[in-house]
């Protein structure tokens, strides 16, 4: 944010040319598409800080089970 206030404050102050309000614009855009990564980021992990307290069974057998059918088609036609 600090990024994107200089950008705006100081390159567009003293009636700039369109050439640098042009500039200004697409390092603002630039500046805020890595802000909303780095939120996004940090959003996904709190999610995954949080899942890590979580503890669940899985039925290994029943997960393998499936995987194998769902590819079975695929692993007969490679030979595998």
């Amino acid at each position: 944010l600090a990024v994107q206030r200089a950008a705006a404050e100081i390159g567009l102050a003293d009636d700039p040319t369109p050439e640098k309000v042009a500039w200004i614009r697409d390092k603002l855009i630039d500046t805020a598409d890595n802000s909303e990564q780095l939120i996004e980021g940090l959003l996904l992990l709190a999610v995954s800080d949080e899942g890590l307290r979580r503890r669940e069974r899985v039925d290994l057998d029943a997960t393998t089970a499936t995987v194998t059918e769902a590819l079975a088609a695929e692993a007969q036609e490679r030979a595998v």
